[in-house]
């Protein structure tokens, strides 16, 4: 690995703290996820349930929905949905932090990897052009080795992070369109109550 980073040059420092804080995100996302639970299918249970036996029903699953709940009826009518709306955009957001970066990191990552190949090769070819007697092959391969590691690191950091921004973002997306569904439930529940009394 030392030896890697060594014969990759000064660009494998930031590949190496870009990999180390993709794993801290993804990790710290996964445990956000688990302690919150940012699930769809969760949120999709409690709208069965509200549809059965009503907004107030004791087998609501989501702590957030029961607060919401909670809080909408003590608002007015007209601030129900806009209150709600807010709620929703508030936990979208906090389930969205730091996913920027994750992706970040994994569109710029293969880019400094490549970088790092074309600054090695040109370091190469100019060496290889100040020799005066003939070129040896091995000077050429070394070379060219040292200028690939560059870009074998810069995708193996890219590739990851881009696949677990991909995969957390659809979670996310999933959780906030099963979560506005749900939202909409109480908010007219909530007028269709207040409605009739």
């Amino acid at each position: 690995m030392n030896q890697w980073i060594s014969k990759g040059g000064i660009l494998m420092y930031p590949l190496l703290l870009f990999s180390v804080i993709s794993l801290a995100i993804i990790i710290y996302k996964l445990v956000q996820f688990k302690s919150a639970h940012i699930s769809h299918r969760r949120i999709e249970k409690d709208i069965l349930v509200m549809e059965e036996q009503g907004i107030y029903s004791e087998e609501l699953q989501d702590e957030g929905l029961r607060h919401m709940i909670g809080r909408l009826g003590e608002c007015e009518n007209a601030t129900v949905e806009d209150s709600a709306q807010r709620w929703a955009a508030m936990k979208s957001g906090e389930a969205e932090e730091y996913l920027h970066i994750l992706q970040l990191i994994g569109n710029i990552s293969p880019m400094i990897g490549l970088f790092g190949t074309v600054t090695g090769l040109a370091i190469s070819f100019y060496d290889i052009s100040s020799v005066s007697s003939t070129v040896d092959a091995s000077l050429l391969a070394n070379g060219i080795y040292q200028a690939m590691i560059t870009t074998i690191a810069g995708l193996a950091v890219g590739i990851p992070s881009q696949i677990a921004y991909h995969l957390l973002i659809k979670r996310v997306d999933s959780w906030s369109f099963s979560l506005q569904i749900a939202l909409d439930y109480i908010v007219n529940s909530f007028k269709n109550k207040r409605r009739s009394s």
